[in-house]
């Protein structure tokens, strides 16, 4: 059986094929238009021999390439069996002809189409039509129906009028060919016997672009510190547009303590319990159109200096009502869009589910209880107070931008503020947060001096200020959300503009009786250690 070339189609475009068959009894195969040397071919439209004209374009005038009967607007058939249903024609040449309801601008490829009643201008680069006549030799053809075997994607089959159709979305291929075999079954009224023949039909569908996806990320992730965080990631993009990724590991394992969001980030700490050496994974990248690519990584866990730090912090215990409103604030995404987030899918990043304010960012871990005696003298209950909200930027030691830090500073009561606006208050207060920090960085472990990692402060307060060249510090304060850079800014600016719930944080009593101890040496979930004191 021979395959009739439907010819090729773009995406993002509607397509119509009339399938007919044209000889009387069983159906067969068809003829194809013969172009002349000035003509244009396009094989996407299949032509009976002698029965369809082209327009085209003859010194600024569009004209026909056959017969035309001007009384009704319409052409003279060689045919004279039957008039063609949907007769069609195609521009080789721009133009503008009058075709009976007024003059008609035509583009090359543009479709002149008769609906029984007029012709109308069909845009060549939004339709194609292909049109397969059936010819009626003997009205005792009075019906036809048509079955087929697996058609192209997003394609349907009329099986009363032979009209093949689709609407095809953006598709991110180069081109893809598919054969498909259509059955015609006519029915002898007269009879009641029924003739068919099958026919192969090929059609090709061309995506707009090579659209392929490959990944943007290095094999090799380079080196991270046993107990550090994680701000690695994987990406993976596409030539053209822009499509969604997802990643998934495909084989081998992660450092303990680390683990992939499916947006490409690789979220966690390396556990400290976790060899020094080199992982190596494979991950996948796939799209919603099936595109996959995969590549094998490499990542090396060292350590920094051959101690274990923790991290430990201090979180107000709401009510259930402060919770929900928190929690409405935080997760509205018109005040917090998620494509403004800096590594959304990681919950030490993204949008802060809890209201918490480091004391310290590495101090060395201990037994639990080691860490009581330092709190022997400063820690008791004490409340704090939620100042503004402010921005702060992140550059690693190259300039790089990596984020922005949205936050609302604590305000201490019990230290003078510069401001002097509680100017009757000591410059210090026992239990404030300077004391409780200076207890826990003078705090003894196994008899020696604790020590004191800053290179895991967040990176925002490492960051030297762009006019003075010194770095912020430790800063009191609960972070909000971090945002891709310069989008802090938008931040402000949506909580301003879309806080429906009004949410103030001056209405949340920032109350402490404990600190949160991340891992220590007896565990490595978070610990609670009660203040020995409610009171002085």
């Amino acid at each position: 059986m021979s395959i009739i070339d439907l010819g090729g189609i773009r995406v993002n475009n509607r397509h119509v094929i009339q399938l007919k068959s044209y000889d009387p009894y069983p159906a067969t195969g068809l003829k194809t238009f013969r172009a002349s040397a000035d003509d244009v071919w396009y094989p996407s439209v299949q032509y009976r021999e002698g029965d369809w004209i082209t327009i085209y374009n003859g010194g600024g005038t569009v004209y026909y390439n056959g017969k035309w009967n001007p009384g009704t607007n319409t052409p003279t058939l060689n045919d004279t069996d039957g008039y063609p249903v949907d007769t069609i024609y195609i521009a080789n040449r721009r133009g503008t002809v009058n075709l009976g309801n007024g003059n008609l601008e035509f583009q090359v490829g543009d479709i002149a189409q008769y609906n029984g009643t007029k012709w109308t201008r069909i845009a060549g680069s939004q339709h194609s039509y292909i049109c397969i006549r059936e010819h009626w030799s003997s009205s005792v053809f009075d019906s036809s129906y048509w079955q087929q075997t697996t058609l192209p994607p997003y394609y349907n089959l009329d099986p009363v009028t032979g009209v093949l159709h689709a609407t095809l979305p953006y598709i991110p291929i180069y081109s893809n060919t598919y054969t498909f075999t259509i059955r015609i079954d006519k029915l002898d009224s007269l009879t009641s016997q029924i003739g068919y023949s099958n026919q192969q039909f090929q059609l090709t569908i061309q995506g707009t672009v090579d659209n392929a996806l490959t990944f943007q990320t290095g094999a090799d992730l380079g080196t991270i510190y046993r107990g550090y965080l994680s701000e690695l990631a994987i990406s993976a993009s596409h030539q053209g547009p822009r499509l969604n990724v997802r990643y998934e590991l495909s084989n081998g394992n992660f450092p303990s303590g680390l683990s992939l969001g499916n947006d490409g980030s690789i979220i966690g700490r390396v556990s400290y319990s976790e060899d020094i050496g080199v992982y190596r994974f494979t991950i996948r990248a796939s799209d919603q159109y099936g595109q996959t690519t995969v590549r094998e990584f490499s990542l090396s866990v060292i350590d920094y200096d051959q101690q274990q730090y923790t991290q430990i912090y201090i979180r107000p215990f709401l009510s259930r009502a402060k919770r929900y409103q928190y929690s409405s604030f935080i997760s509205d995404t018109r005040v917090f869009p998620r494509p403004l987030l800096y590594r959304p899918a990681d919950l030490n990043f993204g949008s802060q589910v809890n209201i918490k304010m480091y004391l310290e960012y590495g101090i060395q871990q201990a037994q639990l209880a080691e860490y009581t005696p330092a709190m022997e003298e400063y820690f008791y209950k004490k409340k704090l107070w939620f100042g503004d909200i402010k921005v702060a930027v992140a550059k690693t030691t190259q300039g790089i931008h990596l984020y922005d830090a949205v936050y609302v500073e604590i305000v201490d009561p019990l230290v003078r503020n510069p401001d002097q606006s509680n100017i009757n208050v000591p410059t210090t207060f026992p239990n404030s947060i300077e004391s409780m920090r200076t207890a826990l960085q003078t705090m003894e472990i196994s008899g020696e001096p604790a020590l004191i990692d800053d290179l895991q402060l967040s990176l925002w307060m490492r960051t030297p200020d762009p006019e003075t060249g010194i770095r912020l510090g430790y800063i009191p304060a609960a972070v909000l959300c971090y945002t891709i850079p310069n989008q802090g800014i938008q931040i402000l600016k949506n909580i301003e503009d879309f806080n429906s719930n009004n949410f103030d944080f001056k209405d949340i009593d920032f109350e402490i009786d404990r600190l949160v101890v991340e891992n220590n040496l007896t565990t490595p979930i978070p610990e609670y250690l009660i203040f020995p004191r409610l009171t002085n």
